[in-house]
């Protein structure tokens, strides 16, 4: 996909996501029914995404260290693991919309020929799935691991009555230059900053807000803060939203949003059932 995002400072991704268990026979079957016409431009395929998306809730449940069938959840770490859900399974969703279009328009050659199947699927559908199933697919892995971290520390602040925060690096050489220029930030926990400068503040971030007690509120006027890429201006712990709108994958016609949402809301009610 054009315009992905490549992290090359502030934490090169070395986390893999989890094997997707048996992707190449679904892969294969939904191959057969786009080269056969039978999956419609616009529609998504409901059991890979439901892999897609269970595998990143792997990572939302390893970073907040409890998942749905936990018995100690409370009744508001219930319906916040539900939000992010929610928004895991609607990424996927789009995510394998935008696969599934990427191998179809490959389906003819330059010449406007249909590719014999078999090359089709061989060199072209095992090659994008690859990207998005590995490259793509650890990248996003590693965001929802941190995004839980993250989200699961920012309720843990509220609910321990903490009232400042403090940004922390890593503090290394991987460091974004301009993550590192606001090292020691000190604000209030109800500052609006923390609305768009909550970690993580990029792809593979490190950076971690932990309690400042005891340090003295920064003026914002002493850093120049740093524009972050808009699907990081976000806080996690406030929204349940892992994967804004922002997000490449989400850049659809209206009409196709609209049918992609539809089929996700279809796969979440057949989990309650």
């Amino acid at each position: 996909m054009e315009g992905w995002p490549v992290c090359k400072k502030c934490g090169i991704i070395t986390l893999s996501a989890p094997n997707l268990d048996n992707l190449e026979p679904e892969l294969k079957r939904v191959a057969q029914l786009l080269y056969g016409g039978k999956l419609k431009p616009g529609q998504i395929d409901k059991a890979m995404v439901k892999k897609i998306a269970d595998q990143l809730m792997k990572g939302i449940f390893k970073g907040y260290g409890k998942d749905l069938k936990s018995k100690k959840l409370t009744p508001d770490e219930r319906s916040f693991l539900n939000k992010l859900n929610e928004n895991v399974h609607v990424f996927s969703g789009f995510k394998n919309y935008q696969e599934l279009k990427e191998i179809t328009s490959l389906i003819k050659d330059d010449s406007g020929i249909i590719k014999p199947f078999n090359d089709w699927y061989q060199n072209d559908v095992l090659r994008v799935n690859k990207t998005y199933s590995e490259v793509y697919a650890n990248a996003e892995y590693g965001n929802c691991i941190s995004s839980g971290q993250n989200a699961a520390s920012f309720q843990d602040f509220i609910t321990n009555g903490v009232e400042t925060l403090t940004l922390q690096t890593a503090n290394d050489d991987s460091v974004r230059p301009e993550h590192a220029m606001m090292e020691g930030m000190t604000v209030d926990i109800d500052d609006p900053i923390l609305d768009t400068y909550y970690t993580p503040m990029d792809w593979g971030c490190r950076c971690e807000w932990v309690p400042g007690a005891g340090k003295d509120l920064t003026p914002v006027s002493n850093y120049d803060l740093p524009t972050l890429p808009p699907m990081f201006q976000n806080n996690v712990g406030k929204t349940g939203v892992v994967f804004p709108d922002t997000h490449p994958y989400f850049d659809v016609a209206k009409a196709a949003s609209k049918s992609i949402r539809n089929q996700v809301k279809d796969i979440l009610n057949d989990e309650e059932d």
